[in-house]
């Protein structure tokens, strides 16, 4: 009987879910996902975004959430002080016996500004395409059991309903972050708001039933320490009487005893980060990721249940991340290699010529 309740439980909850949005357990690793102001604020050319999350894998069709994104910064001017942020994002979320689905389809536009050397602001908007869909031939209606058993051609007596629902989404964001030279230490934080146009979501063809706005407030802090990095980081979201808290820390690791270079990126490391984080009385994650050279990021972790849904599936929920961001021309200074060559032209100077293309390497911007 308690795994039965355990079980009532859950359906109760997948139904209410239905009604509010998914949520990522490394919500900073789908940085589109908390705001349309993310939107190219980085500082290389492009970046790519992966997750994907298995939650409650011991219940037959749970939920499974696939989300993937792009983004880029445009139109920087010289001094580096604005630039415009692009993205697009994709989510496809299902789950039930009803193979409940719900599909996203975003694009966002940012503004960056540098109000100094170390703060920067930046807003952002977005405008999706959504999509859900039921199959309700696997429901079994009160009205068609007869007191003994079930009757599957007896009338459900239920309203008309739809198989698929689409609507247009809205929503913006803000965030602000400064860097610290004195300590080393780096802030970020935003507000944002999605469904602010009230999106009807329903499938009964005669009712709406729609979307309440999601707020969500994200924020992290980067503390440099003597040679690791403790990152604590938290999300606060609501959406109509629901609340979701999320809050916890990364340990960063550097690999290897070099230094990396403060400014430039002469010398790039790798890096291992452990984790754990809290779902306010709901779970428990345990977070481990490798990042190659600030370009390739690979992360996982696991949901700890520590709600009465635990007596119902023995599994909590496995996220992975993946994320790769780079330069599409990635010329250096090759400042070695050309000196050596200008202190060997100097010493000898009839014996070393040169020919075009043996300049100093810059990159394309410069040479223009």
């Amino acid at each position: 009987m308690k795994r039965l309740g355990a079980l009532l439980l859950l359906g109760l909850m997948l139904g209410k879910a239905f009604a509010q949005d998914y949520r990522f357990s490394q919500f900073y690793n789908a940085p589109l996902s908390l705001s349309p102001a993310l939107s190219g604020r980085h500082d290389d050319d492009y970046r790519l975004n992966a997750d994907y999350r298995n939650q409650w894998s011991s219940i037959s069709n749970a939920f499974k959430t696939i989300y993937a994104s792009y983004d880029m910064p445009m139109f920087e001017d010289i001094a580096g002080i604005s630039k415009l942020g692009f993205g697009i994002s994709f989510l496809s979320d299902k789950a039930g016996s009803t193979n409940y689905g719900y599909t996203n389809a975003s694009m966002s536009l940012a503004y960056h500004l540098k109000t100094n050397r170390y703060n920067q602001l930046s807003a952002g908007i977005l405008l999706g395409y959504g999509q859900g869909s039921v199959d309700l031939s696997n429901v079994r209606w009160e009205s068609q059991h007869n007191g003994n058993n079930y009757d599957p051609s007896a009338a459900s007596g239920e309203l008309a309903y739809i198989s698929q629902v689409k609507f247009l989404d809205a929503g913006m964001g803000f965030t602000w972050s400064y860097y610290d030279p004195d300590f080393d230490r780096r802030y970020e934080f935003g507000l944002s708001a999605t469904h602010l146009n009230f999106p009807n979501h329903s499938f009964e063809a005669q009712y709406a039933d729609r979307l309440k706005p999601k707020l969500q407030l994200y924020g992290q802090i980067d503390l440099a320490m003597n040679g690791w990095t403790l990152c604590p980081k938290f999300l606060v979201m609501n959406q109509g009487p629901s609340y979701y808290y999320n809050i916890g820390s990364l340990a960063r690791f550097r690999l290897g005893d070099k230094e990396e270079s403060r400014f430039t990126d002469a010398f790039v490391a790798s890096h291992v980060d452990l984790g754990v984080f809290y779902r306010y009385n709901k779970s428990l994650m345990l977070t481990m990721q490798y990042e190659h050279k600030r370009a390739l990021l690979l992360a996982i972790s696991y949901d700890i249940t520590l709600s009465q849904l635990s007596s119902a599936s023995r599994s909590g929920g496995i996220e992975i991340a993946l994320r790769y961001q780079g330069k599409f021309n990635r010329q250096r200074i090759k400042v070695r290699k050309n000196m050596e060559k200008i202190n060997l032209q100097r010493r000898n100077p009839k014996e070393t010529r040169t020919s075009e293309c043996d300049s100093v390497l810059v990159p394309e911007e410069v040479q223009s």
